[in-house]
């Protein structure tokens, strides 16, 4: 528990500690953010979209506010993407079949996915729910092969589950840390 008598940190760094790097996972992206709206509790509802694979180098504390040294990491499409994607985009309609199913919904098929394997790699990311350490490896994968090979085990394992156990998964328990309470 907290110290109520100690004096909280100030400045840009407050709460990252002494290296603001390590607090941040070493793979991100640059986000660009659609909508941003202030909520009545002073927070911020933020609706953004993430563009650009970048590593994190170095992250700058000395200013108002954090700074960092970013390299934009390549979009290598690695060994045999295109057949991967095929095979992620079928396993893929499974999922959501399965998903639609288990909240007695239809859902629509005719909806045209992409093909580009990379543009596959990066939806599927997205729309599968996923705890944020399976995300995030999903983004740190080195090239998109990579990424649909993960992504198709993780596809087949989810449809799986949802096929044996007729419930569904609480998106909302995947955004944040477990409390005991």
């Amino acid at each position: 528990m907290p110290d109520p008598t100690a004096v909280p940190e100030r400045g840009p760094a407050a709460g990252f500690g002494d290296d603001p790097v390590k607090a941040f996972h070493s793979v991100g992206c640059i986000a660009d953010a659609a909508t941003v709206r202030e909520r009545a509790d002073g927070g911020f509802e933020v609706l953004a979209t993430g563009t650009t694979r970048v590593k994190l180098l170095s992250v700058d504390a000395s200013g108002p506010y954090l700074t960092a040294e970013l390299e934009e990491l390549p979009e290598d499409p690695g060994d045999g993407a295109g057949a991967l994607a095929e095979g992620v985009l079928r396993a893929f309609r499974q999922y959501q079949k399965r998903l639609a199913g288990a909240r007695e919904r239809s859902i629509s098929t005719s909806a045209d996915l992409p093909d580009e394997p990379s543009v596959v790699s990066y939806l599927v990311a997205a729309a599968v729910m996923l705890d944020t350490p399976a995300k995030q490896r999903l983004l740190q994968a080195p090239d998109t092969a990579s990424r649909l090979r993960e992504e198709l085990k993780l596809l087949r394992t989810e449809t799986a589950i949802i096929r044996n156990l007729p419930s569904l998964p609480a998106s909302e328990l995947t955004r944040g840390p477990t409390s005991l309470n």
